[in-house]
């Protein structure tokens, strides 16, 4: 969340000076719907966090450590395979799974052995 704001203020400059108005529009329009619905939106946070089964420290093992954003854009990764902490991401996602013989399970997607 703390990168959400900067980037999303990044892209309305890019979409205004692009000339894209409807675009940048959209954005400030999502703000503008959050800030007045933010009664709504942190009542249903607290609903969501009240129903999690899964720590904060599990959330971010699993999740890549680089940003795909920057990845994609400046140094031109296409492919998931491509990204510079990929295997990283992958080993941490084997701790505590079901290992097979030939695969192993993690969180509905099988990593195979071949």
């Amino acid at each position: 969340m703390p990168l959400r704001i900067p980037l999303d203020l990044l892209a309305l400059f890019v979409e205004t000076v692009k000339g894209r108005f409807e675009n940048a529009a959209a954005i400030i329009r999502g703000y503008v719907w959050v800030m007045t619905h933010l009664r709504i939106v942190l009542h249903k946070r607290r609903i969501i966090q009240k129903s999690r089964k899964i720590s904060d420290a599990g959330v971010l093992n699993r999740m890549y450590r680089g940003s795909i954003v920057l990845e994609y854009f400046l140094l031109g990764k296409k492919r998931f395979s491509d990204l510079l902490f990929v295997d990283a991401l992958c080993k941490r996602s084997v701790v505590n799974t079901e290992k097979s013989e030939n695969s192993i399970q993690t969180s509905g997607v099988t990593l195979t052995n071949e």
